[in-house]
Parts: C-alpha cells; structure tokens; sequence
C-alpha cells in the first residue's frame, strides 16, 4: 500500500472490502465512502476522500452496485467473486 492507495475493511469481520487509488489530490473535492462486506454484510467505517479517486476490488469481491446516499455519502456494495 503507498500514499495514493487506502483498504477500506469491514468494521465487523475486518476483511479488506476495496481499494480506493487517490489521484489528482489536489483538487477541492471531498466525498465520504463506504463499503458494505460481502463476507459478513456489515460495512465499512466512513472514510472521506479528498481529490479524484478510483474504486476497485480486493481479490475475492466484485463490486456489485454503488449509490449515494441523500446525505451524498457513497455507498460501494460487493459480492463474493
């Protein structure tokens, strides 16, 4: 994992559900994350990132949907892959 790189794991069975890759940090935007684990259905702590960033999965998972909520936090779901 580098500077660019942030695992975010379930806050139940602390499995890494994704991979966020930071780029362009420079630029004035700032979203909260969220990913729901596909082993055990919990979820992830809030993590905010700032700049534009990339999602993918950790071996094992697939990203099956991912939604805003109102409050405009992203909520990343993942599947068993």
């Amino acid at each position: 994992m580098t500077d660019d790189t942030i695992i975010l794991k379930c806050s139940g069975c602390y499995a890494d559900i994704v991979e966020i890759w930071l780029s362009e940090k420079e630029k004035d935007r700032k979203t909260k994350v969220v990913a729901q684990c596909y082993k055990c259905s919990d979820s992830s702590f809030s993590q905010e990132i700032s700049g534009v960033f990339f999602v993918a999965a950790v071996d094992g998972c697939a990203i099956s949907e991912t939604t805003t909520k109102d409050n405009g936090t992203m909520v990343i779901k993942t599947i068993k892959g």
